[in-house]
């Protein structure tokens, strides 16, 4: 508030404050409600500030009257109408207050009922002497009253002011809805739901928000369709035509009629002539296509002038700023113009058609066949007999407006039909609308594509299950505007990436189904192969391998490369493999350790590890040059069920199979041995017991190490002997007569004696805590070695318990190989080292009942 309140000293200074606090609101109000204008609502403020300085204040109602800005009759049904608003939203205000007190103070209801009622017998009353008032013609300050009486105070009027004012722009807004739902620019729904929005911010913010504005917001309406609507309320003032004529064309056409109409008004009031309205369009036009280069990034655009690069001007401002035209008689051609632009949006919208109008229109249908395209984006006028000369240009225009066509009139289109250039039976386009812009996608590729990858590059992309493998990026589309001046909602965009095998798609990502190498393919289709082929070796140079897939390796598995995957296919592998599928080595392994779930197939294996749950085949490889490929040597073969060993040689290794080890044309050439019967469990606690074999020895070594320290320790500690001493001092004690060198050498005796237990002493001291902690680690290292065959035991026990589960009987398959002597056979209950060559026999375990012991029976094939 700008003006300066004199200080309150009566109750007379209260009552012109408040009626100028009064006075403002409802000023406010009635400009909300366009029944002034912005310069007359100035104009009344000053003189309700100036009066309230000089301690006076009159009603609202006088003020306007004194001046002619609003009619006596007005005024008063103004005036009425605020007052039972405010009455309405006081006697509510005052419930609301009367229900919080109650549930506060726990009131009796007998007693909260009774002042209920006496609050709507006052509220009553006050409506009926308002209303009594009105019918008068008198004018009361409703507000005066209840600040009086003590209704209310001056904050709770202030709300209620508020709220009225926002009841006020409401009204006019449903009003607003309707035009626009019964023109079809917005549904029902959509004006229901910024209604409630309205509403919300309004809470949140308490500040006004009108409705046009919201669906402006939401991309549900058009500026210059709110704009149009609004001019049909009379919502917008006369003084802010001239900014929405600026703003109100849709189109480039409409655009340049609006010019031109400018144009023709000006030379229509005598106030230039045409040549400079030519010139002043000319320039227009300039700026235009200067402003689309710059914005279309043309390179000469950089070149430009300033003046050029801003936005272009309006021809309002052109004719002013460089043509001489005033500035009142650019306001008097504005106020001509929207008066005309008034009239347009009246016959657009549905209003005020005049019977004549109305007459011509249906003579119209006559002469015409309306066609629309898809979505009404254009429209055709289909001639069914010659146009008459009466005939005019506002006539067809009017006549499209009746058929709701608003929007993108080509004006040169209606010229040539009343220049009768479409003859009967022919058609043309007379209004064409804004193509809606579909979305697009934009594929963003999270690996390496194959083909992406130079001649230096081998190793494959490679990713796990459920990776995001491409992401759509949706670049949204653009509603389009079709004749009739609604939204065309741009459609869907359609993708050309498509999912493949081992992918799905869940909303704008492809996920991956399996770990595996990705692909896209010329015409699109993503997808994933569960099989790694590298063709080249593989070193730790490479990315790590572990993925649930085959992995396919045309070369060397280098040393130390980690590979864990479903299925591996190598030429020669030297890395560490656990596989949950078979492993095939086309031709040897060296220094490797293979785990598979499945079945190993591999010719040679060199000082190398090789466990698998199910078979193990070793044989000659096919290749001409077998000479490194046919050999089993320094490893340990394990497998859960059968070992097929063909065409090899073996050294020094181990061969163990849970059922059968079968043997072809195998020649064994130095220390190997065979083990059956041993499954996975069992050959997993032997390991163990093998662990704490050699942890036992090493307990047994450290203890024998520390008794050692300890002897050592005790001879370091020994007493030292005075024996001598003491019977040298005795025997010359016993002599009758002692001669002096007799007590000196006794003195002496007795010093070294002294002496040397002391030095015995001093050792005790020196290496008893040592000999404390050695003793205790003995113990400790006992204690230990006690634990470990306790363990080892319940390993046994184990391994015996799985050999009575298992009900196969374990076989050595040697019908064509020899079983050199020494070779070192071993079943579950009994090993035997073999004192002859066995050539063609079957070796199984048997039970003797006589001798009621395990032996191994040996049959030729």
């Amino acid at each position: 508030m700008n003006a300066s309140i004199p200080q309150i000293k009566s109750r007379e200074d209260q009552n012109i404050l408040s009626m100028f606090r009064s006075n403002l609101k409802i000023l406010e109000i009635i400009l909300t409600k366009k029944l002034i204008s912005k310069g007359q609502y100035k104009s009344i403020r000053k003189i309700l500030e100036d009066a309230v300085k000089l301690g006076q204040q009159s009603t609202i109602d006088k003020i306007l009257e004194s001046h002619n800005f609003i009619s006596p009759q007005i005024i008063i049904k103004e005036q009425f109408k605020y007052n039972q608003i405010i009455i309405k939203l006081a006697q509510q205000l005052l419930k609301n207050t009367l229900i919080q007190k109650k549930n506060i103070e726990q009131e009796d209801e007998n007693s909260f009922q009774k002042k209920l009622s006496e609050q709507k017998v006052i509220f009553s009353n006050l409506l009926t002497q308002i209303t009594d008032d009105f019918l008068r013609k008198r004018v009361k300050n409703i507000d005066i009253i209840l600040l009086e009486t003590g209704l209310l105070e001056a904050s709770q009027l202030d709300f209620l002011h508020n709220g009225l004012k926002h009841l006020e722009i409401k009204a006019m807004d449903r009003k607003f809805g309707e035009i626009a739902v019964k023109n079809k620019f917005v549904t029902k729904d959509i004006i229901d739901k910024a209604l409630v929005d309205q509403t919300r911010l309004y809470q949140k913010t308490h500040k006004n928000h009108i409705i046009g504005d919201i669906l402006v917001h939401k991309k549900e309406m058009t500026p210059e369709t709110r704009d149009e609507i609004l001019l049909l309320q009379n919502r917008i003032l006369e003084e802010d035509w001239e900014e929405t004529l600026r703003s109100i064309c849709q189109s480039a056409i409409e655009e340049q009629e609006k010019n031109a109409v400018f144009g023709v008004l000006v030379v229509k009031e005598n106030l230039m002539n045409k040549e400079k309205i030519k010139e002043a369009l000319k320039l227009q036009n300039l700026e235009r296509e200067a402003y689309k280069k710059r914005h279309s990034g043309t390179p000469n655009s950089k070149n430009q002038n300033p003046e050029q690069i801003n936005t272009p001007r309006w021809i309002g401002d052109i004719l002013v700023e460089d043509f001489g035209l005033s500035e009142k008689d650019r306001r008097k051609i504005v106020k001509k113009q929207m008066k005309k632009k008034i009239e347009i949006i009246n016959l657009k919208l549905g209003g005020n058609i005049k019977d004549a109008q109305r007459e011509m229109i249906n003579q119209l249908d006559s002469y015409f066949q309306l066609i629309y395209s898809k979505n009404r984006i254009q429209a055709q006028l289909q001639v069914n007999k010659e146009i008459p000369s009466s005939m005019t240009t506002n006539n067809i225009t009017l006549w499209l407006y009746n058929k709701k066509i608003t929007y993108g009139i080509i004006t040169n289109a209606i010229h040539k039909l009343l220049e009768n250039k479409i003859k009967p039976g022919e058609k043309i386009t007379v209004a064409r609308g804004t193509e809606p812009i579909p979305e697009k996608f934009i594929p963003k590729i999270n690996f390496t594509s194959p083909d992406a990858l130079d001649n230096t590059q081998t190793f494959p992309p490679i990713v796990s299950k459920h990776s995001n493998l491409l992401t759509l990026i949706r670049i949204p589309g653009e509603s389009g505007f079709n004749v009739n001046r609604n939204f065309v909602i741009a459609p869907k965009g359609a993708t050309d990436i498509t999912k493949g095998s081992n992918v799905i798609k869940k909303k704008d990502s492809f996920l991956a189904t399996c770990d595996g190498v990705p692909t896209i393919s010329d015409k699109g289709v993503i997808s994933v192969s569960p099989i790694i082929v590298i063709p080249a070796d593989l070193s730790c140079d490479n990315p790590a391998i572990n993925h649930d897939c085959d992995v396919d390796v045309h070369g060397i598995v280098e040393k130390n490369v980690k590979i864990k995957c479903r299925k591996l296919i190598a030429d020669i592998f030297k890395g560490h493999v656990v596989t949950s599928g078979d492993v095939i080595i086309k031709k040897q392994a060296v220094n490797a350790e293979i785990i598979s779930k499945g079945s190993v197939t591999i010719p040679s294996v060199l000082n190398s590890t090789v466990n698998s749950e199910k078979n193990i085949l070793i044989e000659n490889s096919k290749s001409t040059d077998s000479t490194p490929y046919n050999k089993v040597s320094s490893s340990i073969i394990s497998c859960n069920n059968f070992c097929i060993i063909t065409n090899s040689k073996l050294f020094s290794s181990i061969i163990r199979a849970r059922n059968k080890i079968i043997l072809r044309k195998t020649v064994f050439e130095s220390d190997c041995k065979l083990i059956v019967g041993d499954s996975v469990e069992v050959i997993a606690c032997k390991t163990k017991i093998e662990k704490i074999n050699a942890k036992i020895q090493e307990l047994n070594s450290d203890i024998k190490v520390s008794q050692e320290e300890i002897r050592v320790l005790f001879d370091n500690l020994e007493k030292k002997d005075t024996s001598d001493i003491e019977n040298e001092i005795e025997s010359i004690s016993k002599r009758s007569q002692k001669s002096k060198d007799d007590m000196d050498k006794i003195l002496e005796l007795k010093k070294n004696k002294r002496r040397l237990e002391q030095e015995s002493k001093k050792k005790y001291d020196e290496y008893g805590d040592l000999f404390i902690n050695m003793s205790n680690s003995i113990s400790s290292l006992k204690k230990m070695k006690i634990s470990s065959e306790k363990e080892k035991a319940e390993l046994g026990k184990t391994i015996l318990s799985l050999y009575k589960e298992d009900k196969n009987i374990p076989v050595i398959d040697a019908q064509k190989a020899t079983l050199p002597k020494g070779l070192i056979v071993q079943f579950r209950h009994t090993n035997w080292a073999l004192d002859a060559d066995y050539t063609g026999f079957v070796l199984r375990e048997d039970f003797n009942k006589k001798k009621q012991q395990y032996e191994i029976k040996k049959q030729r094939w």
